[in-house]
């Protein structure tokens, strides 16, 4: 997870932003779920549908139902090793619609199409191709609408 660094100031006076942030105030929909995974959910992954009602979890098979991008939420618990994430039974607010800053794992262009690894750990990227062994699926619903070089924080849209 990207953090501020507050020991040092000046130069850019402004970040590009962080992951999982919303980006502007346009027509978006945020719904709450409990994180039922054992793992931590990071700000700006995709999420998929849990087993229980109003549940979430990293995909883990191409057959999870992706229901958003976990928002980023000023205030959290930190887990054991000081990273603030949505805990097990922790209430995960994903972005169901509209634009989101998120890390593309391998570079993209305006328009690309956005695919999730479901590996268990929701990362996205723009890959040209789906393969198995690289265990993405393709997400409809969205699309890459920045620049972005591999491993840079990009930004997508969702629609439904």
């Amino acid at each position: 997870m990207a953090r501020p660094d507050l020991n040092t100031y000046g130069g850019r006076l402004l970040d590009e932003g962080y992951a999982g942030q919303v980006l502007d105030l346009n027509t978006h929909s945020i719904f709450n779920y409990r994180n039922e995974g054992a793992a931590g959910i990071d700000f700006g992954l995709f999420v998929a549908r849990g087993a229980a009602a109003d549940t979430c979890k990293l995909p883990g098979s191409a057959a999870d139902k992706i229901v958003g991008v976990s928002v980023r939420h000023s205030v959290g618990v930190a887990d054991i090793s000081g990273n603030v994430l949505y805990l097990q039974n922790a209430m995960v607010p994903a972005l169901e619609i509209g634009r989101i800053r998120v890390v593309c794992e391998n570079g993209c262009n305006p328009g690309d199409p956005v695919f999730v690894r479901y590996a268990g750990t929701g990362t996205l990227g723009a890959a040209r191709s789906v393969t198995v062994a690289n265990e993405t699926v393709a997400f409809t619903n969205a699309e890459w609408v920045s620049t972005t070089a591999a491993g840079g924080l990009g930004v997508i849209r969702i629609l439904k």
